[in-house]
């Protein structure tokens, strides 16, 4: 136990007095037995579980009363649901998502709880044999215990990633326009409150990938003198980097004007500061230097239709590895610990686009995209109008 005065994991979260006060070995549902932390969110903690009957186990995901919206936790059983039951069973995306084995409510907390099944289930049988010889309870407050979420290393080799929190999916055949996305990774269309769709998830992966391989934000949006977010700087940044935005672009927004002229000039306050590619990447050279940024501009472009589909991507030569000398460059660049994740900036990356690999529109539109691979951050749940002009 310890006796630090230092908020933990969901201890910072705001709100954290709303989360279900879980205990090791309690049994939720009458079946599912829980014997370790797997990790937790901004409204949830995820919980590894031994069904007592089948003696299988499953991941379960326990929302915080009162912290999200009904429509958004229905929306999520209801897109496992979809999931499962809709389209093509032989369609190869199916191999890539996690399928729900159950969902309910637990009494007094009044929210839904989503459980998924675990396909290798030998990694968590050591995890279940480790929590009875060493507990990973950290700390207790006000009656809450706090454990450690388990911690399963930096893996030797990768698989193909699997997409299992729909908590912010929504039906790609339906136009949205409501605020998406964590602040430095926001598109334009986002910004600006059109109606969005699938290119959202490009820029996603374009911005990610340029983070994980430079370990600094593309954009992030920020005040310089006030350190808060806010939408004018975000677009100056992008403004700085692409040139104006095309007048046809700025004309699908009625929040365009707060920011630019009739004729597509910046009008804000706070200067552009124009900013080449080139200049922007630090860590490559020659042909390595310009095949990374050919394949991250295909993605970072003003307009939703100019950019790259996913299959477009697929085959784009860098991401090929047809860049010879690629990674050479790279472990001579950065120490051995930074590797791995360079590495992953990669690999994530082609396995997030082979998903839709030949479609440009899949049957959903995943929103929790960038949540797969970023560093957690709370998503954002203003709307945009509470946000700093």
């Amino acid at each position: 136990m310890s006796s630090s005065a230092n908020p933990f994991e969901e201890e910072r979260e705001m709100g954290f007095e709303k989360f279900y006060p879980m205990i090791l070995g309690e049994v939720i549902n009458e079946k599912y037995k829980v014997v370790a932390k797997l990790g937790f969110g901004s409204a949830s903690t995820i919980w590894c579980c031994r069904n007592l009957a089948t003696n299988t186990y499953a991941a379960l995901k326990i929302y915080a009363h009162d912290l999200v919206a009904e429509d958004e936790i229905d929306n999520e059983s209801a897109i496992y649901k979809h999931l499962n039951t809709m389209g093509n069973p032989n369609h190869p995306g199916k191999a890539y998502i996690r399928t729900i084995q159950d969902s309910f409510s637990i009494t007094n907390i009044k929210e839904e709880n989503i459980l998924l099944g675990l396909t290798d289930s030998s990694i968590v049988e050591q995890l279940d044999t480790k929590e009875i010889a060493a507990s990973s309870f950290y700390k207790s407050v006000n009656g809450y215990n706090l454990y450690k979420s388990a911690n399963f290393g930096i893996p030797t080799r990768f698989g193909r990633p699997i997409l299992c929190d729909f908590s912010l999916a929504r039906n790609g055949q339906v136009e949205h326009s409501h605020d998406i996305q964590p602040d430095p990774y926001r598109a334009p269309e986002v910004i600006l409150e059109m109606p969005w769709g699938y290119a959202v998830d490009i820029w996603n992966v374009g911005v990610m990938v340029w983070d994980m391989f430079e370990n600094r934000r593309m954009f992030d949006g920020l005040d310089p003198e006030t350190g808060k977010y806010g939408n004018r700087f975000h677009l100056a940044s992008i403004v700085g980097l692409l040139g104006p935005p095309p007048l046809e672009f700025l004309q699908r927004s009625g929040c365009s004007p707060v920011y630019f002229d009739n004729k597509g000039n910046w009008k804000c306050l706070n200067p552009v500061l124009p900013v080449s590619w080139e200049d922007s990447e630090r860590n490559l050279e020659g042909p390595n230097k310009k095949g990374f940024l050919d394949f991250v501009r295909k993605m970072i472009r003003w307009t939703p239709e100019s950019r790259a589909t996913p299959s477009e991507l697929l085959e784009d030569p860098w991401l090929l590895g047809e860049v010879e000398g690629l990674y050479r460059d790279l472990v001579e660049l950065f120490e051995p610990e930074r590797r791995s994740s360079l590495k992953c900036a990669r690999g994530f990356t082609v396995g997030l686009l082979s998903k839709s690999h030949g479609q440009r529109a899949p049957p959903l539109a995943n929103r929790a995209t960038t949540t797969f691979i970023a560093p957690h951050r709370p998503p954002e749940s203003k709307a945009i109008s509470e946000r700093q002009q």
